[in-house]
C-alpha cells in the first residue's frame, strides 16, 4: 500500500504533467476556447482559474458596499425622487431649450416661459387628476358595497353550478376593501407629487442652466473614447424618454377617450394613470386597466366589462407591441430578467417613482459600468446581447 502511494504522481499547483498515458488508455479533452486556465493530471482544461482567497474578499466587500449604498438611497429616497424626476425631466426638455437658443431667445426668457409650461401642465393635470380621485374616494363605499353584492351573487352561481363555495372565500380571494384601500394610496401618492412639484421644477431649471457649460468643464478630465460614449449613452437615454413619454401620451389619450365613449365614470382620471403606469415595465399597463375594469363590473356588469377590456387590450398591444417597436428601434438594450428585477428593486429605494424610472436609471448604470475593468460580467448580465 506504502509503493502504491508513493507510485503515484502527485501534481503540484503550476508544475506540467508528466506522467506516461498509455495511448489505449481512455482520457476526456475539452476543446480549448483560448481562455487562461488549469491543466489537471487527465488532461481536462478549465475555463477559468478558480478564485483565490484575495477574490473572495474583494468580491465579499464590494457586495457590502453595494449594499449599504443601495439602503442609504432608501433611506433618502425622499429626496432623491426629486432629483431624478428633475434630472430626466431635463434631459427630455433639453432639446426643446436648446433649440430656442439657437433660435436666438435669451436664456432668461427661455428659462421663464419653459418652466411656466411645464409647472402649469404639471399643476393642471395634479388638479383634475386630484378632483377625479377626491370623486372616487367620496363613491368608494358604494364600489365596496356593490362588489360584495357581486361576490354573493357569485358564490350562489358556483354553487347552483356544482362548485359549492362561501362568499367569504371568495371575499378573502378577492378583497373588495383593497379597492378603497388602492384609491387612498393613490390619492396619497398624487398629492405627495404634486407637493413636490416646486422643488421638481426649481431643480429642472438650474439642470438647463449647468446644461451648456458642463461638457466644457468634463472635457479636460475626459478621454476621448469616455466623453464619446457618455456623449452617445445620453442620447440613448434622452431618445428613449422623449419617445416613451409620446408613446404613453398617446395610450392615455386613447384609454381616456375609450373610457369616455363607453361611459366609465373618472375617464380623465384612467387616461392619466394609464399614461403614467405606462412608464412602468411588464405591469404597469395591468394596473392601470384594473380600476376602470372594477368600476365598470360595478356600475355596469360582465358585458360591459368584457367591452372595456377588449379596447384596453387592443390599445395597449397597439402602441406598445406595434407602434413603439418601429419607433424605439433596436429596443431598450436590457434584458427582460433585467428589466423585472431593476423594477423590483428600484420600487424599493425609491417607492413608485423608482418603478416609473426602473429602466432609465439602470440603463444609466449600464452606460457607466460600460468600460469599467472588472464590470464586464455585470454589463453582460443587463445587457439583451445575444452574441
Amino acid at each position: 500500500m506504502v509503493s502504491e502511494a508513493q507510485d503515484s504522481p502527485i501534481l503540484r499547483e503550476g508544475e506540467p504533467d508528466s506522467s506516461p498515458v498509455s495511448p489505449n488508455q481512455p482520457h476526456l479533452e475539452l476543446p480549448d476556447a483560448g481562455l487562461p486556465g488549469i491543466q489537471s493530471p487527465s488532461g481536462l482544461r478549465f475555463g477559468a482559474t478558480l478564485p483565490t482567497r484575495a477574490d473572495i474578499t474583494r468580491s465579499l466587500i464590494v457586495l457590502a458596499c453595494v449594499t449599504l449604498i443601495i439602503y442609504g438611497m432608501h433611506l433618502a429616497a425622499l429626496y432623491l425622487v426629486q432629483i431624478f424626476l428633475a434630472a430626466f425631466i431635463a434631459i427630455i426638455t433639453q432639446p426643446v431649450v436648446f433649440h430656442l437658443r439657437r433660435q436666438g431667445w435669451p436664456m432668461g426668457i427661455i428659462l421663464i416661459a419653459v418652466g411656466l409650461i411645464l409647472a402649469g401642465t404639471v399643476i393642471l393635470g395634479g388638479l383634475l387628476a386630484m378632483d377625479g380621485l377626491r370623486a372616487a374616494l367620496a363613491k368608494a363605499p358604494i364600489y365596496q358595497e356593490s362588489l360584495s353584492k357581486e361576490i354573493e351573487a357569485a358564490s350562489a352561481w358556483l354553487t347552483g353550478h356544482g362548485l359549492p363555495m362561501k362568499s367569504d372565500d371568495l371575499n378573502l380571494l378577492l378583497e373588495p376593501t383593497a379597492f378603497v384601500d388602492a384609491l387612498r394610496t393613490i390619492a396619497g401618492a398624487t398629492t405627495d407629487l404634486f407637493r413636490q412639484t416646486f422643488t421638481v421644477v426649481l431643480l429642472v431649471i438650474f439642470i438647463w442652466l449647468e446644461a451648456p457649460r458642463l461638457p466644457k468643464r468634463l472635457e479636460p478630465h475626459l478621454c476621448a473614447e469616455t466623453s464619446e460614449r457618455l456623449r452617445r449613452n445620453l442620447h440613448d437615454l434622452r431618445h428613449y424618454m422623449a419617445l416613451k413619454a409620446a408613446m404613453s401620451l398617446m395610450t392615455g389619450i386613447g384609454v381616456s377617450l375609450w373610457c369616455f365613449w363607453m361611459d366609465v365614470p373618472f375617464a380623465f382620471v384612467m387616461g392619466v394613470a394609464a399614461f403614467v403606469l405606462n412608464f412602468v415595465p411588464v405591469i404597469g399597463s395591468i394596473i392601470a386597466a384594473i380600476p376602470a375594469l372594477a368600476i365598470s363590473f360595478i356600475d355596469h356588469g360582465t358585458g360591459h366589462m368584457l367591452a372595456v377590456t377588449i379596447g384596453y387590450v387592443v390599445i395597449n398591444i397597439g402602441i406598445s407591441n406595434g407602434l413603439e417597436p418601429r419607433v424605439l428601434g433596436r429596443g431598450l438594450g436590457l434584458s427582460p430578467l433585467a428589466i423585472v428585477l431593476s423594477l423590483l428593486i428600484w420600487g424599493w429605494i425609491l417607492g413608485p417613482v423608482g418603478m416609473l424610472l426602473s429602466v432609465p436609471l439602470t440603463m444609466t448604470i449600464r452606460a457607466m459600468l460600460k468600460g469599467v475593468d472588472g464590470c464586464e460580467t455585470c454589463v453582460a448580465l443587463l445587457s439583451n446581447d445575444e452574441g
